[in-house]
């Protein structure tokens, strides 16, 4: 009997079919011993999943032709009752940048999420602490056991930035996070400020690198001054320019910390700011978050950036600002 065939024969009677056929297919149980009820029948128990909450975001993405998928990841989870928001937008580089990205989508959030709902006041120092300790931490994990499993570690051979909000309804206050050079939009005291990013444009990580950053790239290989993972690349430049007692591509992150003003905040990956930097419309990061105000505004700002000649990945998550209402 085939998989359809068992399928077909013991269909309404409760069992787990692919538990059984791989018994039947064994040599352990006969047809007969099934269908007779000699044998007890594993029981499977039913998870009662809690309904997600609506999140007040959008998304839109798009795909770089180069690579089968996108390397781009996205995650938002909120507290049960809605007064804390995580989002995150994750965009992943190399041969598993996708696998990366997606893995970083699914736990970090969560894991700052589980931290920041203890808050019992909001100390500014404090909260950055904790949200860098919270965020190196989990990387630091990750690395150690990267460096067990060698180059089958998926963050051996490939890496990701990070953009990620955090709202706080119970205090008003935003935090933001970035490592590398995708990009947050938000409103501060009235102005539209913008994260900063990790690359040779910034002069802090120009002198941090010294003589590892050639031709505007770690050891000529990585754009992105600030990555999570890359540990080949890493280990490259360690042999090439000697070991120092911080990372070259570091993981340490810029974190910021607002009011919450405005209607939403925008994060996106660097597919966008390409646009801008070779587009021939002269767009800036603050005609970008003005495009997201009006309906549907996440899907014009990537309309945008593919006529502007963007060659990569570009996700844009619009996340409005939570409320008591």
């Amino acid at each position: 009997m085939n998989w359809n065939e068992f399928r077909k024969k013991f269909k309404g009677t409760g069992i787990n079919f692919s538990y059984y056929y791989k018994k039947y297919k064994n040599g352990d149980l006969k047809a007969n011993q099934i269908l007779s009820g000699s044998v007890k029948t594993k029981k499977v128990a039913k998870i009662r999943r809690r309904r997600s909450p609506t999140f007040k975001h959008r998304i839109q993405g798009s795909r770089y032709k180069k690579y089968p998928r996108s390397q781009d990841s996205y995650k938002c989870v909120e507290n049960y009752d809605s007064s804390i928001r995580v989002c995150g937008v994750f965009d992943g580089h190399g041969k598993t940048g996708h696998t990366v990205s997606q893995k970083l989508a699914n736990e970090l959030p969560i894991i700052i999420l589980s931290a920041v709902e203890k808050l019992k006041k909001f100390e500014v120092e404090e909260v950055k602490d904790l949200v860098k300790t919270i965020v190196t931490g989990y990387i630091s994990q990750i690395y150690v056991k990267s460096r067990k499993t060698g180059e089958r570690s998926i963050f051996y051979r490939g890496g990701s930035t990070a953009v990620i909000s955090i709202q706080l309804l119970k205090f008003e206050k935003l935090v933001v996070v970035n490592i590398g050079d995708s990009k947050a939009l938000w409103i501060e005291k009235g102005k539209i400020k913008q994260s900063a990013n990790h690359d040779y444009h910034n002069s802090v990580e120009v002198k941090r690198l010294g003589k590892s950053l050639v031709k505007d790239r770690i050891a000529g290989i990585l754009a992105v001054t600030r990555a999570i993972g890359d540990l080949k690349i890493e280990d490259t430049t360690v042999k090439k320019y000697g070991k120092r007692k911080n990372r070259y591509i570091s993981y340490q992150p810029d974190i910021y910390i607002s009011d919450l003003e405005g209607e939403y905040i925008v994060l996106m990956s660097d597919g966008i700011e390409e646009a801008i930097t070779y587009g021939r419309d002269n767009k800036t990061m603050k005609d970008i978050y003005r495009m997201a105000s009006v309906n549907g505004g996440h899907k014009k700002i990537i309309e945008w950036a593919k006529k502007n000649g963007t060659t990569d990945d570009s996700t844009v998550l619009v996340d409005y600002i939570l409320s008591n209402d």
